[in-house]
C-alpha cells in the first residue's frame, strides 16, 4: 500500500513538473511572439510613414507641376495639328480676353482624353505663373464665347473640392461667406460689432449726426453748427469788447493824470 501511495505522489510530482514546463514553455513562446510582432509593427510603421511622406512629395510635385496649367472648356475642335490649336488659343486670349499672349507665353497645350462626339476641354501650360494669374482674373470674358477655364487640379484635389462644394453650400445657407482654397474650405469670420457700451464718452467729443436707427440728428447739427460758428464769432467780439474796455480805461487814466499835472 506504501509502495502505491510513492507511486502515485511520485506521478503527481512528474505531472506537475511537466505542466510548468508546458507554462513556461507558453510563455516563452508567448514572449517570443510578442517581440516579433513589436518588431514587424514598428517596421510596418516606418514603412506607412515612408509611404506618407512620399506620397505627399508626390503632391507638392504634381501640384508645382500643375500650378502653371489652366483648363480651357468649350473650345471647338477644329483644328487639325498642334499650331492651329495654338493658334486658336492665342486668338482667344488676344481677340476676345484682350489680353497680348505670344507663343512665348505658352509652353505647351492640348486636348485631355479620346476623341469623342463631346468637345474635350483644352489643358494649357504658362510660361509663366503671372501670365497663368492674369488669364485667370479676365477668364469672365469668355462667358459670350460659351466658354470657361478652370485650374488644373489633380483627381484627388478635385474629389476633395466636390466634397467641400457641399459643405460651403450649407455654410452660404447659413449666411455666412466662405470659398474654397485649393483643398480647404475658408470661411471669412463676420465683422465684429462695436460695442459702445464699453467706450468711454469723451466730453469734448462732437455729437452724432446719426441716431442709433440711423435717423438723421438734426437738433445735434444744429448744436454742432453752433459750437462751430456761433461760439467763433461770441468769441472773437468778447475778444474785442474786453480790449475796447482796457483801451478806455487806459485812456481814462492818462486824462486823469494829466488833470492832475495841470
Amino acid at each position: 500500500m506504501d509502495n502505491i501511495l510513492q507511486l502515485l505522489k511520485k506521478i503527481q510530482e512528474d505531472l506537475n513538473e511537466t505542466k510548468e514546463s508546458v507554462r513556461n514553455s507558453e510563455i516563452n513562446l508567448l514572449n517570443k511572439i510578442n517581440e516579433t510582432f513589436d518588431h514587424v509593427q514598428s517596421k510596418l510603421q516606418s514603412l506607412e510613414d515612408t509611404v506618407s511622406s512620399q506620397e505627399q512629395r508626390l503632391d507638392l510635385l504634381e501640384k508645382r507641376v500643375r500650378e502653371r496649367n489652366i483648363v480651357i472648356f468649350g473650345v471647338q475642335e477644329k483644328e487639325r495639328n498642334y499650331d492651329e490649336l495654338n493658334k486658336i488659343i492665342l486668338d482667344l486670349f488676344n481677340d476676345v480676353m484682350k489680353i497680348s499672349c505670344t507663343d512665348l507665353d505658352i509652353q505647351s497645350l492640348r486636348r485631355i482624353g479620346k476623341k469623342s462626339e463631346k468637345i474635350r476641354p483644352v489643358i494649357v501650360t504658362f510660361s509663366t505663373l503671372k501670365r497663368k494669374i492674369e488669364i485667370l482674373r479676365n477668364k469672365k470674358s469668355l462667358e459670350t464665347q460659351n466658354c470657361y477655364i478652370k485650374e488644373d487640379f489633380p483627381p484627388n484635389i478635385l474629389a476633395k473640392r466636390r466634397e467641400l462644394q457641399n459643405k460651403a453650400k450649407e455654410e452660404r445657407e447659413k449666411g455666412k461667406k466662405v470659398f474654397i482654397k485649393y483643398d480647404k474650405l475658408i470661411i471669412i469670420p463676420p465683422k465684429e460689432a462695436t460695442n459702445r457700451a464699453n467706450k468711454r464718452n469723451h466730453s469734448g467729443s462732437p455729437p452724432e449726426k446719426y441716431t442709433r436707427h440711423g435717423i438723421y440728428n438734426k437738433e445735434s447739427t444744429q448744436i454742432q453748427k453752433k459750437n462751430t460758428l456761433t461760439s467763433y464769432w461770441n468769441n472773437k467780439h468778447g475778444q474785442t469788447s474786453t480790449r475796447k474796455e482796457k483801451f478806455s480805461t487806459a485812456d481814462s487814466a492818462t486824462a486823469s493824470c494829466s488833470g492832475t499835472n495841470k
